[in-house]
């Protein structure tokens, strides 16, 4: 039987220590991230992104956009969602609805994009959005066969020993981003998809400009080791010593992946 847990997410720290050291660097990153995928747009990285209007903000959205040289298109309307989504879901009414839409320079991105949107093109989707072509085809596959959030797939893919370990890329480790700590804002064919590498590392390359620190910090994070596991539809990421994020999942079927850094990624800084 499948199990389909509303959106939520919960961060359950491990000590002061930790959430002293790494709580700050949860906001930066999720605020950070958001206006870096919008600059790769206007450094010809990508042609679109993805983005999410509140109807009580909407005036400084579009102040923020226009300032930038960007376009919005509206797409429809979305239930708010606190912390981490894997999909869409419908609003009941204004008060509880976001804006999705699409952003670019373009207008002609734009209108290419709301066709692939239209007409469920994920492929061309993810073309626009800037993600490799490899990650594009998995993420086609494994969400068409109902794998929403297929850490495990990935896993398998990369290769996985018999205990349920797999060793990857800290850059492309996407087990934690459910509390905002992320690099890439797409799950990788693999966690060692060299692609999806060069990606991160121009993402990278934007943050370290705007706070090294902070950067340096986001990717301490990421290269702990991580124990993801889902449960009857409950999503649990432990790293050890620091928290354990608590997630809404879509699986009754228990999964389990522990991901390795190959190295500290905190030293590309």
């Amino acid at each position: 039987m499948r199990v389909e847990i509303p959106p939520f997410t919960t961060i359950v720290w491990e000590g002061r220590e930790a959430r002293e050291r790494y709580s700050p660097v949860l906001s930066w990153a999720e605020r950070s991230l958001q206006h870096v995928e919008l600059l790769l747009i206007l450094a010809g990285k990508r042609r679109c992104d993805v983005y999410h209007v509140d109807p009580y903000h909407m005036m400084e959205q579009m102040i923020y956009l226009h300032r930038l040289g960007l376009k919005f298109r509206p797409l429809r309307l979305v239930r708010r969602f606190s912390g981490f989504a894997h999909k869409h879901e419908e609003p009941t009414g204004l008060h509880d609805a976001l804006i999705f839409g699409v952003v670019g320079k373009r207008e002609e991105d734009l209108l290419a994009f709301e066709r692939a949107f239209r007409s469920c093109d994920d492929d061309a989707q993810g073309a626009l959005l800037g993600y490799p072509e490899c990650c594009r085809e998995f993420f086609t596959k494994v969400w068409r066969a109902g794998e929403l959030d297929p850490i495990l797939a990935i896993a398998k893919a990369t290769g996985m020993n018999g205990k349920g370990e797999v060793e990857g890329d800290p850059l492309l480790n996407v087990l934690i981003r459910y509390a905002g700590a992320r690099v890439i804002p797409h799950l990788p064919c693999s966690f060692k998809c060299e692609p999806s590498r060069k990606f991160a590392l121009t993402i990278l390359s934007f943050l370290k400009r705007m706070d090294r620190g902070m950067t340096r910090r986001l990717l301490e994070l990421l290269s702990k080791p991580v124990v993801w596991t889902q449960v009857n539809g409950i999503i649990e990421a432990r790293v050890e010593g620091v928290f354990r994020v608590i997630a809404g999942g879509y699986d009754s079927g228990p999964q389990r992946v522990v991901f390795i850094p190959e190295y500290d990624a905190s030293k590309l800084v």
